[in-house]
């Protein structure tokens, strides 16, 4: 007998639903019988033997079939086994065995990555020597879990005309501070470039973090440029950046604080390293999260027969997020790890098999 499903789900091919007109299932008989032979026909019939008529029995259930893969790619699914009711003596289908034909469980093979795109332009920020700009954030969503990042710049600036004032240029041009464009409040992980401007040709645009470190990681300012590019924001690069311009004998700056709005901790991935781990060699367990402000992170463990142990000893890295296991022994930390991320705002945890 040949067998095949189909599943009734919504138009974001996950979520089931039962609206679908038709069947589920749809199974044949195939036989795998001998090809028929030709045979000569007797010329004289000696005896005639009466035919039989065959009587279908009760219908029973054959075995069940092996679970389907999970109907979703990532995200949550399901999967399906099946079974036929069937005349045994014939393999005739048959409609009257008692009990399900089909069953289904949820699966999740993993999270479905969110691509980031853009919120609407903000308006246009006033006229300031001849240069007025307007921005926007990647927040709509906020790409997560290996999600594309928004693409082009979070910032536009363009020339203006201020009619309101007449200001004059000062002679000395370095006594006027660069205008610094681009927002400053910004999710966490989210990725934000701020431009460093002048009206005066010439001068050399340096970034500086705080008030006069290098840049952490994370934050570049491409070569020959007056941006400012920060990358996954958190609370290792946030804070107050400086522009500064300068020449051979004179410097001038100004200052910007980018801010992290405050966030529940989100578990973007849990992962271990090798995915094949063999007896005695060295394994890391890394638990990314974002969260503002900073999580505590807090490991669970369970061995193979799912009790729960206080984790066995290992060194702890970057606030507790990684896990390094020098010597891995399945009989010490074979199991189920997991990663709890604590703050004021909520939590969140994950589970990985180790």
């Amino acid at each position: 007998m040949s067998v095949r499903l189909r599943h009734c789900l919504l138009s974001d091919n996950i979520t089931k639903t039962n609206n679908c007109p038709g069947v589920s299932i749809e199974s044949e008989i195939c036989r795998n019988l001998p090809c028929p032979t030709t045979t000569p026909v007797p010329t004289t019939v000696l005896t005639t033997t009466p035919s039989t008529t065959t009587t279908e029995g009760p219908g029973v259930w054959t075995e069940w079939t092996q679970w389907s893969d999970c109907s979703a790619s990532c995200g949550s699914g399901f999967r399906y086994i099946a079974r036929f009711c069937i005349d045994p003596s014939t393999e005739i289908e048959k409609h009257d065995c008692s009990g399900l034909a089909v069953d289904s469980r949820s699966c999740e093979v993993k999270i479905c990555p969110v691509d980031g795109s853009w919120s609407e332009w903000n308006g246009w920020g006033q006229c300031h020597r001849g240069l007025q700009s307007r921005s926007r954030v990647c927040n709509n969503p906020v790409p997560l879990y290996n999600g594309t990042d928004c693409q082009g710049s979070n910032v536009d600036v363009t020339n203006c005309t201020d009619e309101t004032t007449s200001e004059t240029i000062i002679p000395h041009v370095y006594l006027v501070p660069p205008e610094i464009f681009g927002p400053t409040e910004i999710d966490v992980g989210g990725n934000i470039t701020l431009l460093c401007l002048t009206s005066f040709p010439g001068l050399t645009v340096t970034w500086f973090y705080q008030e006069r470190g290098s840049l952490p990681v994370g934050v570049r300012q491409p070569i020959g440029t007056n941006e400012l590019i920060v990358t996954g924001v958190d609370s290792k690069n946030y804070g107050k950046y400086t522009c500064a311009l300068s020449d051979s004998s004179h410097t001038v700056q100004n200052q910007v604080f980018i801010n992290l709005h405050e966030s529940a901790p989100v578990i973007l991935s849990l992962t271990k390293s090798p995915d094949n781990i063999a007896e005695g060699s060295p394994v890391k367990l890394k638990c990314d999260v974002l969260a503002f402000p900073d999580p505590v992170i807090r490991w669970g463990y369970k061995d193979s027969f799912g009790n729960a142990y206080v984790p066995p000893p290992v060194s702890y890295k970057d606030g507790g997020k990684e896990i390094d296991i020098d010597s891995f022994q399945s009989i010490l930390y074979g199991g189920t790890w997991t990663c709890n991320a604590i703050n004021k705002l909520g939590s969140d945890h994950r589970d990985i098999r180790v």
